[in-house]
């Protein structure tokens, strides 16, 4: 995801969507982290705690580079937000963040670069993030 990235190209813009706000605040400190340890990277971060309103997002004003996006939130589960995505011909970097292994079949077929189970660690994030 982000080994190709040279310091002259453009920010690179990451989505969290997380209904927990611990879990979307959690995401974040560790994305902050990692800019901060990797200096090269331009990175910014927007949050979203539906999916609803990620897809809305999406629609109105285009995509992300990299999307954090949990499975299990109300409404619409992650893996079908990012089935909508795929749809809409979106083709960002995927990381799934959930509690269960029970989606990860169906994450790989929408071509997710990763699949976190909660609770994962830093160094599991930053392994994921820079993939």
């Amino acid at each position: 995801m982000l080994e190709s990235r040279r310091e002259s190209e453009p920010m690179i813009s990451i989505a969290i969507c997380d209904d927990e706000s611990q879990q979307l605040e959690r995401a974040n400190i560790l994305l902050k982290q990692y800019s901060f340890e990797h200096p090269q990277y331009e990175i910014k971060i927007s949050s979203f705690s539906a999916p609803l309103e990620l897809l809305t997002h999406v629609s109105e004003n285009g995509g992300f580079d990299v999307l954090l996006l949990d499975v299990y939130m109300p409404g619409i589960l992650g893996t079908d937000a990012a089935r909508e995505l795929r749809d809409l011909g979106d083709n960002c970097q995927i990381i799934f963040l959930t509690t269960s292994r029970d989606h990860a079949v169906d994450a790989f077929s929408l071509n997710a670069a990763h699949y976190l189970v909660k609770p994962y660690s830093e160094k599991e994030f930053f392994s994921a993030v820079q993939k």
